[in-house]
C-alpha cells in the first residue's frame, strides 16, 4: 500500500471544512483592512531563499526541499512566504501601484524537519506583508490583525513577546560583544557552530537558556532613534489595549529583519505556551533582491498550531449547514425528476441530497438519518404525474402536501430564508 509522505496529513470531512472556514474568516478580516490576496508558486529558484533569508539560517542550511529540474536548475519548495512575495512584487513591478502594498496569503509551505506536535513538513500559513511604509503604525497594524483574528476565534489567553533588532554599526558592536561572551561559555553543539556563522541565532536556543540570561542585551547598544521607534510602537499598542512583553533574546529565525520583531504565544490548558505567529520589520530585503528601497513589515501564522489550540480549548469553529431535504426517487424516471428539483434548490442556496441509485425505502430513511436531513420527500412516477409532493419533517414527523414543481422549490427556498 502506498502511503502519504512523512510529515504530511490528509484533510477531509470536518478537518477540511475547518481549513475552509478559517480561510473564509481570514478573507473577511483582510477585506476590512483593505488587503489583497497574493498567490505565489509552490516552488521557486533556490537562490531566492539563499539570498533572501540568509545562507546560515536553519531553513536554508537544513530544512529546504530542494531538487534539480530537467535543465539542472536548483529549485526548492517554498519554506516561507516573505521572500516569494517580495520576488513577485519586484518581478511584476507591483511597487508602481499606490503604496502601501497590502498583501495577504493563505497557503502551504514545506520544510524538511522532524515532524512533531503542531509542526509538519507540509504546513499551512496565513500571513500579511505591508510594503512601502516607514511609519511604526505598520508594525502596530500587523499586531492588531493577529489580535483581532484571535478575538474573532474567541481566543483570549495569549502573550505577545517583542524585541528590537539592531542595524548598522550598533548591530556590529553588539555582535562583537555577544561573540566575546559566548566564546567563554559552554554551549550546545549547534550553538557552538553558530557563534561564528550566525551568533544572533544562539539567543534563540532552547537548550542554553540559563547561559543566555546573562548575555549582553541589544537594548544596551541601541541608538536613540531605535529606542524612540520601539517606545512609540509600544505606546500605540498600549493605547490599543494590546499588552506586550519585552524578550531580549527574541531574534526570529530569518536574517532579513531590521527593527521591531514579535512572536505570539497561545496558552494551552496545561499551562504551556506554543508560538503560533511571528514577524516584524524588514526594510532592506526588497533592495537586497534587486528591487527599490522599500520599508516593509509582515508576519506569518501557523494554522496547524492554531488548530491544536482550538482542539485543546474545545472552541467551536464550524457552523453546521445541515441537509435541508433528502429526495428519494423510486424509479429511473422519478430519480431524473429529483435531480432537476435538487439542482433548482442548490442554485437557490438550499442544501439537499438525492438517491442516485435504486435503494429500498428502509435504506433511504436510514440514510436520511445518517446525513441528518431535516426533511424527506419520496417521489415515484405517480407523484411526478400528479405534480403533488409530500414533505415529511424528520424532527416533528409532520407532513405537508405541496402541489407544483415551482411551489415545492419555493417552499424550501423560503424556509431557508426564514420566511
Amino acid at each position: 500500500m502506498i502511503t502519504k509522505p512523512r510529515g504530511t496529513v490528509d484533510l477531509y470531512g470536518k478537518k477540511a471544512r475547518m481549513y475552509t472556514t478559517m480561510k473564509e474568516l481570514v478573507c473577511l478580516l483582510m477585506n476590512n483592512y483593505h488587503f489583497e490576496e497574493i498567490i505565489t508558486p509552490v516552488f521557486e529558484n533556490e537562490q531566492l531563499f539563499t539570498n533572501g533569508i540568509g545562507q546560515e539560517t536553519d531553513i536554508v542550511g537544513k530544512e529546504m526541499f530542494s531538487f534539480l529540474d530537467r535543465k539542472s536548475r536548483s529549485m526548492v519548495l517554498r519554506p516561507e512566504f516573505t521572500a516569494p512575495v517580495v520576488r513577485s512584487v519586484i518581478e511584476n513591478k507591483l511597487y508602481t501601484n499606490p503604496l502601501p502594498l497590502k498583501l495577504f496569503y493563505f497557503d502551504k509551505c514545506f520544510r524538511y524537519e522532524r515532524p512533531q506536535k503542531g509542526r509538519q513538513r507540509e504546513f499551512w500559513q496565513f500571513g500579511v506583508e505591508i510594503i512601502g511604509v516607514k511609519s511604526q503604525l505598520a508594525e502596530v497594524e500587523a499586531i492588531q490583525i493577529i489580535v483581532n483574528f484571535l478575538t474573532i476565534l474567541t481566543i483570549e489567553e495569549y502573550k505577545i513577546r517583542v524585541n528590537y533588532l539592531l542595524t548598522g554599526s550598533e548591530r556590529e558592536k553588539y555582535i562583537t560583544e555577544l561573540k566575546k561572551y559566548l566564546k567563554n561559555t559552554k554551549l550546545c553543539e549547534d550553538c557552538t557552530t553558530r557563534i561564528e556563522k550566525n551568533p544572533l541565532r544562539v539567543l534563540d536556543c532552547k537548550i542554553d537558556v540559563d547561559i543566555l540570561k546573562k548575555a549582553p542585551k541589544m537594548v544596551d547598544y541601541s541608538s536613540i532613534k531605535d529606542k524612540e521607534n520601539f517606545d512609540k510602537i509600544i505606546k500605540v499598542l498600549k493605547i490599543s489595549n494590546i499588552q506586550t512583553t519585552k524578550d531580549d533574546n527574541l531574534v526570529r529565525g530569518l536574517d532579513y529583519y531590521t527593527g521591531l520583531i514579535f512572536e505570539v504565544d497561545l496558552k494551552f490548558k496545561d499551562g504551556t505556551y506554543l508560538t503560533i505567529a511571528g514577524g516584524g520589520r524588514y526594510d532592506g530585503l526588497i533592495e537586497k533582491l534587486s528591487g527599490p528601497a522599500l520599508e516593509s513589515v509582515g508576519f506569518g501564522l501557523g494554522l496547524e498550531r492554531l488548530f491544536l489550540y482550538i482542539e485543546d480549548r474545545n472552541i467551536e469553529l464550524l457552523h453546521e449547514n445541515p441537509v435541508e431535504v433528502y429526495f428519494v426517487g423510486l424509479t429511473d424516471q422519478s430519480r431524473i425528476f429529483t435531480s432537476l428539483i435538487a439542482n433548482a434548490l442548490r442554485m437557490g442556496g438550499v442544501s439537499c441530497e438525492i438517491n442516485h441509485d435504486e435503494r429500498s425505502l428502509k435504506s433511504s430513511f436510514k440514510y436520511c438519518e445518517q446525513i441528518d436531513a431535516k426533511n424527506i420527500v419520496v417521489i415515484g412516477d405517480d407523484e411526478v404525474k400528479s405534480n403533488t409532493f409530500k414533505v415529511k419533517n424528520q424532527k416533528t414527523k409532520k407532513e405537508k402536501t405541496i402541489v407544483g414543481f415551482e411551489e415545492l422549490v419555493k417552499y424550501f427556498i423560503d424556509n431557508k430564508k426564514g420566511n
